[in-house]
């Protein structure tokens, strides 16, 4: 298992507001430092687990991970800016493998990511979990990998969650730059 630490960070905006307050955990596996967000119980224990597996080959039970994730869903199903917190904890390991050159593993660790997710909405009909963060990062990667077809449809899905999400036909995310070529 690996260490972990915490530590609080305050973003503030242009005007010297404070625009919100992020919690970090430092994670140390196989001496390779991991900063990802902080989630809270069990979901921080389920994504060092995820993290060991991926940088330390330790054992990962999916079916547990996937556990934690529908109840951090429960707790936070009214909070997009959590269920993105969720999704932005695996760009480490996507990174990593970007990095590596491995892009049909890296778009997998998106499909994986998106599966607790897709299940809990099925679980809770009317009632949807903000994907617009992987399908964005997954389209990213197909592209990236050569596969356009994908990759655009991706990105517009992603698109689409942050229409839904936010309420507007423009929304300021990655998203939008890109399906509507705004650099």
């Amino acid at each position: 298992m690996p260490s972990a630490s915490i530590l609080a960070t305050i973003q503030k905006a242009p005007s010297g507001a404070i625009k919100s307050t992020v919690l970090l955990r430092t994670l140390i596996v196989g001496g390779r430092e991991i900063v990802i967000g902080a989630l809270g119980q069990p979901m921080d224990q389920a994504f060092d687990r995820l993290h060991a597996a991926y940088f330390g080959n330790a054992p990962l039970p999916w079916e547990e991970f996937a556990a934690a994730a529908l109840r951090y869903f429960d707790t936070n199903a009214e909070t997009p800016t959590a269920q993105d917190a969720y999704f932005n904890a695996f760009t480490v390991i996507w990174g990593s493998i970007l990095d590596a050159g491995r892009l049909d593993h890296a778009e997998h660790v998106w499909k994986r990511a998106l599966e607790p997710a897709q299940c809990w909405e099925q679980a809770h009909p009317g009632q949807r979990i903000h994907k617009g963060t992987p399908y964005y990062f997954w389209g990213m990667t197909a592209l990236l990998r050569g596969d356009l077809d994908r990759g655009y449809l991706l990105m517009h899905q992603g698109f689409e969650e942050d229409i839904l999400t936010s309420g507007q036909q423009t929304p300021d995310t990655p998203g939008y730059a890109f399906v509507s070529l705004n650099y």
